[in-house]
Order: structure tokens, then sequence, then C-alpha cells
């Protein structure tokens, strides 16, 4: 079958949303604001759609087999409740190194990053 047959039989946002994200593409620095409504409202759509799905299948796969995941989810909920503490810790001493080392080079080196 080709594309073009394939294309027909899909449901019509598709199509409108390829042509949105065309659209879009176009636009190099990903400004929206001179695509007109419908094309926000379909790309807006198609992202809601994309973000949505993989919550909604999850959750379908745990209520429809709720016996075969819930040991599985216990024994993830415990490993992750023991190696919080250590993670967070992790992620705020990265954090805050990060943005001392941005502070540091935009006070003392704005040379460097084209500023000066």
């Amino acid at each position: 079958m080709s594309g073009a047959h394939q294309i027909q039989r899909q449901a019509p946002v598709v199509p409108r949303i390829r042509r949105a994200v065309t659209v879009a593409r176009r636009h190099r620095n990903n400004d929206t604001s001179n695509l007109d409504s419908a094309a926000v409202t379909t790309l807006l759509a198609g992202y809601c759609v994309v973000m949505v799905l993989p919550a909604g299948v999850l959750l379908t796969a745990r209520i429809a087999s709720r016996s075969r995941i819930e040991p599985i989810l216990q024994r993830m909920n415990t490993w992750i409740t023991e190696k919080a503490g250590s993670a967070t810790g992790w992620v705020l001493a990265i954090a805050g190194f990060l943005i001392a080392r941005g502070a540091v080079a935009r006070l003392w080196f704005p040379h460097l990053l084209g500023q000066g």
C-alpha cells in the first residue's frame, strides 16, 4: 500500500498535525506567532496526546493486570524510597555547582560568553 493510501485511511487529525508540524518547522526559532489559530490548536492537541498517551497506556495496563503489576510496583517503591535521600543530595549538589559555575562565568569571565 502506498503512502498516499495510508494517509487517506488514517483519521483526519493526523494529516492536519503533519501539516502543522511542517509549517512550524519552517519557523526555525520555534516561534508560533505567525501561525494561524488552527495550526497552533492542532500542534497543542498533538502535544497533549503525545504527553498523555503513555500515562494512559500505563494506567490501563496496571488496571488490567493488577495482580501481576502490583508486586513489581511494590519492589520499585521500596528501592526508590531507600535511594531517595542519596539521589536528592546528588541532584542538589549538581544543581548548586552548575548555578555557581554560571554565576562565576557571568561575573568574572563575560568575554568568554560573548557578553563583553
